[in-house]
């Protein structure tokens, strides 16, 4: 009998935030989808501006899936549930023309 890999959190936490894009969630119903409290919401009052203090620079694994905070309306992201030196991120982000794309990237120390 084959049997389905199970799916790990960090899988899980991904299909949900690729379900929620796919599905075409408004930026602030996107923490209900998900299920896990996000890091950073743009949505509930944390201002765009903040994230350009934050060093996040696009994960290696995900080189196509970047964060793009030009003409961005809302970001939302999850510290994704992983082993790694640097915390590594998924999250979605609204641009300017109101869809939604899932990105990922890697959160550095402060300088």
């Amino acid at each position: 009998m084959n049997q389905a890999t199970p799916q790990t959190d960090d899988d899980e936490l991904i299909t949900r935030v690729r379900a929620a894009v796919a599905a075409g969630d408004a930026p602030d119903t996107l923490v209900a989808r998900i299920g896990r409290k996000p890091a950073i919401d743009t949505t509930a009052g944390q201002p765009i501006a903040m994230l350009r203090r934050v060093d996040l620079v696009p994960d290696p694994d995900h080189p196509g899936e970047v964060l793009a905070l030009t003409g961005a309306r809302a970001v939302v992201y999850w510290i994704r549930p992983i082993e790694a030196r640097d915390p590594r991120v998924v999250g979605v982000q609204v641009g300017a023309d109101g869809k939604p794309r899932v990105f990922f990237g890697v959160v550095l120390p402060p300088k």
